[in-house]
């Protein structure tokens, strides 16, 4: 299963899992290097990064911000 790390509240993560669930981890759990926005692999219970992934998902998320930027200033 697939997960984002939506964001960080004190000792905990807030993820976002693939079938759209929210769940609250202890952020102990996770890799000591990762961040708001990237995409973990869980295996067996444990957390891995996918950079790949995390990459990917950055890329598609910069691009729909330029379409909605470039079509807001189409509009002026």
């Amino acid at each position: 299963m697939k997960a984002t790390i939506d964001r960080f509240e004190g000792r905990f993560a807030v993820l976002e899992l693939e079938n759209g669930q929210i769940q609250n981890i202890a952020r102990s759990l996770l890799p000591p290097c990762a961040r708001e926005g990237d995409v973990l692999d869980i295996v067996d219970g444990f957390f891995h990064l996918d950079s790949c992934e995390t990459k990917k998902t950055k890329e598609e998320i910069e691009k729909l911000m330029k379409e909605v930027w470039s079509s807001d200033s189409d509009s002026d």
